[in-house]
């Protein structure tokens, strides 16, 4: 099945982002925990003479082992993105930086010492020893900066997302040798070019030391949690395979991401209507705040919907108890209207909602009376049009026609209609479903009276937004507005039963609130959204609108490190911005996770 009902376009600020986030402050804070490698240094055979001796020494050899660092704090430099790789542009190269830093080594030197002392008229007296010292070595270092090449990457039998760090090299800069006082090293006769040869021999060992897998543990660890299928609990999960487009790097500024977005119930895909092959938003341009733009497809939400329908979730049942006023579901109630209802005294009823299918979203124009339409609508009518009117504020609509039908029977002018229609139109998305409305009387009876009623109904997705779900998914959330709901008699075994529209009459009370709730729930899950752990949307920066077959988003993301995998949590902090004290800028810190 080709399919791509969700895409996504990720621009510079957001690959900044992300690569500061993680690879930050205390983000690199397991690199200070860095050992740097046991080396051995060849000192070139030298001599030393002074008045009555000279020595010659050869096999000399220090062994540096046991190596630490002092002060050593790489932080965050930059990312760049290259035009190389397979596909071209998901190639990477992070950069870290630290400033002056030292390490403590074990100096052990061995080498043999031939010695000879003489003395005027004698002959000189000569000797060969094998002295074995050791010291401590502190060699001191300008800065290093370490360079990590890295590939964005997904692999199709695991379903998962990865940056595989293909090498990391680092470049100490400015060492100094520090050679310890009692070094037998400090007697030659050149000391210059062999000291520079231990702090040129030092350097390169601590530039050896393996950056790879500690920062390739930290990218590829958040990476993963991208996982190809996000659960949405009740066995509903969304798959996030690539879809025909595919990982992208559109001219190595940015990335793109074109995936499946395919809704499952344990383990079955959603297959119905006509599966979208979804456009790739534009890569956000450097001067955008947002740093990434995704499209969701009706598709995706109908997908949702057959998912929570196959779940059973919207299947209700609903007693006395459940009501606010116990009365509205009481045969008692109701005997004065309907003397059927009279034989069976204050017996309880109980309702029972049956979908008969999934709801259905689709894009179209609708009429939603919100706040600021409201509003707008008080500045543009007479005081007294704008009085009948204050009774259609929550209203929602998918029809002009019932629009107008409901303002003329209020007893607003038709010259009025235009100015209200204008402020209130919009496009939206319409969910229609259809279900079955029961009422049973609890009277003991086997089988169960009962009223059977056909119910359409027609709602009106509104409240988009972003938010993280009770599974920790990001996820596009929406609520919705009821329009219409049409109930049609279509049986009973109540005897003398004669009101059939008092389906109508019931369902407001006993039946809508509840499958509201239910709808609402439905919409709290939403569409999730592949985003990796320990990053979320930024909602105070996040701009959702309904376009001509999807749904656009645009967004900025904070980041969460008390979300991330436990096994990270330790080593990756987060980013805060504070004022500092002294010059009064704005700075960016780094603070611990939770």
């Amino acid at each position: 099945m080709s399919v791509q009902g969700v895409t996504l376009a990720i621009g510079k600020k957001g690959i900044e982002f992300f690569s500061q986030s993680l690879l930050s402050g205390a983000a690199v804070k397991k690199l200070q925990n860095l050992t740097p490698p046991p080396n051995t240094i060849d000192i070139p055979d030298f001599t030393q003479a002074g008045f009555g001796y000279f020595s010659s020494y050869s096999q000399f050899k220090i062994q540096l082992s046991n190596g630490r660092l002092n002060g050593f704090n790489p932080s965050y430099s930059s990312v760049t993105q290259g035009s190389g790789g397979t596909p071209a542009g998901n190639q990477f190269q992070l950069v870290l930086s630290a400033g002056a830093f030292s390490a403590t080594y074990d100096w052990r030197e061995t080498y043999e010492d031939y010695t000879c002392f003489s003395t005027p008229g004698s002959f000189p007296s000569c000797n060969t020893s094998y002295p074995d010292d050791t010291f401590s070595y502190n060699p001191g270092f300008g800065g290093m900066t370490v360079t990590v090449p890295t590939e964005f990457v997904y692999n199709a039998a695991t379903n998962t997302y990865s940056f595989n760090v293909t090498a990391a090299t680092g470049v100490a800069s400015g060492a100094t040798a520090n050679i310890p006082g009692k070094s037998a090293v400090n007697g030659q006769t050149s000391a210059g070019c062999f000291s520079t040869k231990v702090s040129d021999a030092t350097a390169a060992a601590i530039s050896s030391i393996d950056f790879k897998t500690p920062i390739s543990q930290i990218l590829s660890g958040v990476l993963k949690s991208i996982d190809g299928n996000t659960d949405l609990g009740n066995g509903i999960k969304f798959n996030y395979a690539l879809g025909p487009d595919g990982l992208g790097f559109p001219n190595a500024d940015g990335v793109t991401v074109g995936t499946t977005g395919v809704a499952s119930y344990n383990g079955q895909a959603y297959t119905g209507g006509t599966p979208p092959v979804l456009p790739i938003p534009a890569v956000p341009a450097d001067s955008d705040d947002q740093f990434m733009n995704i499209y969701v497809s009706d598709w995706a939400i109908n997908g949702l919907s057959w998912a929570y329908f196959n779940a059973g979730l919207l299947n209700l049942t609903v007693t006395p108890s459940d009501l606010p006023n116990p009365s509205a579901l009481k045969a008692a109630t109701y005997a004065a209207y309907e003397p059927a209802f009279a034989q069976y005294g204050n017996v309880a009823l109980t309702a029972q909602i049956t979908p008969l299918g999934p709801p259905v979203t689709a894009f179209q124009q609708v009429w939603l009376f919100t706040t600021d339409a409201m509003n707008l609508l008080q500045s543009q009518l007479p005081a007294s049009v704008y009085q009948q009117l204050m009774a259609f504020s929550g209203n929602a609509y998918a029809s002009q026609s019932k629009l107008e039908s409901d303002m003329t029977d209020t007893g607003i002018s038709n010259q009025y209609f235009a100015t209200i229609e204008s402020a209130v139109s919009q496009k939206g998305k319409v969910t229609t479903q259809s279900m079955q409305f029961e009422i049973y009387v609890e009277n003991g009876a086997t089988p169960r009276p009962n009223l059977i009623f056909d119910l359409q109904r027609t709602d009106v997705m509104t409240d988009l937004s972003l938010g993280t779900t009770s599974t920790n998914a990001q996820s596009m959330m929406f609520s919705f507005a009821n329009a219409n709901n049409a109930v049609t008699f279509q049986s009973t075994t109540i005897p003398r039963f004669s009101k059939q529209n008092f389906g109508t009459i019931l369902w407001p009370v006993a039946g809508e609130s509840a499958y509201a709730t239910a709808m609402q729930g439905m919409g709290q899950r939403g569409v999730a959204i592949p985003i990796a752990q320990g990053f979320s949307f930024l909602l105070t920066q996040s701009t959702l609108s309904i376009q001509d077959g999807y749904i656009s988003i645009s967004s900025q993301l904070e980041f969460k490190p008390s979300q991330l995998p436990v096994a990270l949590r330790g080593v990756v902090h987060t980013l805060v911005n504070r004022r500092d004290e002294e010059t009064g800028e704005m700075r960016v810190y780094a603070i611990a996770a939770e």
